[in-house]
């Protein structure tokens, strides 16, 4: 588990982007993530229905901060401004 990267309780189903969006803090800053359901379903083995998107989510809490992690320290952000694993 990093230390440094912090999730926010904050994850939500975005519906319209079949993702969970959350926020984490990183050294006093506030980031925004992205999480396809692609992604989830990739490192789940299998596809993940809508509705256990964020159970899924949680299930793999560590793996994804540690991913989030290498694209921060990579400035791998989207367009937007987020960091968007799909």
């Amino acid at each position: 588990m990093n230390q440094q990267l912090i999730f926010n309780d904050d994850a939500m189903l975005d519906s319209a982007r079949q993702a969970i969006v959350c926020s984490v803090m990183d050294g006093g800053m506030k980031l925004r993530c992205v999480v396809s359901l692609e992604y989830l379903s990739r490192l789940n083995g299998s596809p993940v229905p809508l509705n256990q998107l964020l159970d899924c989510f949680e299930q793999y809490r560590f793996d994804i901060e540690d991913e989030i992690e290498a694209m921060l320290a990579k400035e791998q952000f989207n367009q937007a401004g987020e960091l968007e694993l799909h």
